[in-house]
């Protein structure tokens, strides 16, 4: 099947994906061809509009934390569009916006790449109207800041929060939230 053009990701097995990958650490990202595996009961399928580009990926690139495995597809944050969901899936549905965070070992290659299957968990619904654009950016910097303050902070309403280095994005968006 033609990936492309909006066609939607097959169901019924492996499929190829295109891709950019670099090669060995350090090397120019290329064109190349991934498999993606269908989605399995609790997976979805999304046609990627928008990927995030983090430090980290620049570092797994490089091979800096010396745990880089060659040829890499790098990336884990996205926003596309759903164009399969596995069987249990109830939440989404196909054509709904989303953003995804795709780290191993959900996935084996990473987000610079047409499509990616995830599962369901790791997806949230973009509302309509939002810039998908802006939710690809923004997604892991407020991920980061809502792990921090409400997931192992325990922030509860009313409490009061002392955001150090307040200019960058991930203690921004912890303002922001703490509000």
């Amino acid at each position: 099947a033609e990936h492309g053009g909006g066609m939607s990701a097959p169901t019924n097995g492996p499929f190829p994906t295109p891709s950019y990958a670099a090669m060995t650490a350090g090397a120019r990202l290329e064109p190349w061809r991934i498999e993606r595996q269908p989605p399995g009961p609790h997976d979805v399928a999304i046609r990627i509009q928008y990927c995030g580009i983090c430090h980290s990926d620049l570092h797994q690139l490089r091979n800096e934390w010396g745990q880089a495995t060659f040829p890499m597809v790098a990336g884990h944050e996205i926003v596309g569009k759903v164009t399969a969901t596995g069987a249990e899936v109830a939440k989404f549905k196909t054509g709904d916006a989303v953003y995804a965070y795709c780290r191993k070992p959900l996935v084996k290659h990473g987000t610079y790449a047409e499509y990616v299957v995830v599962p369901a968990a790791n997806l949230l619904k973009i509302p309509d109207g939002f810039d998908e654009r802006l939710a690809a950016a923004a997604g892991l910097v407020y991920h980061t800041a809502w792990h921090s303050l409400v997931t192992r902070g325990q922030l509860r309403p009313a409490e009061t929060v002392l955001v150090g280095g307040a200019s960058g994005g991930v203690n921004t968006a912890s303002i922001q939230i703490a509000n």
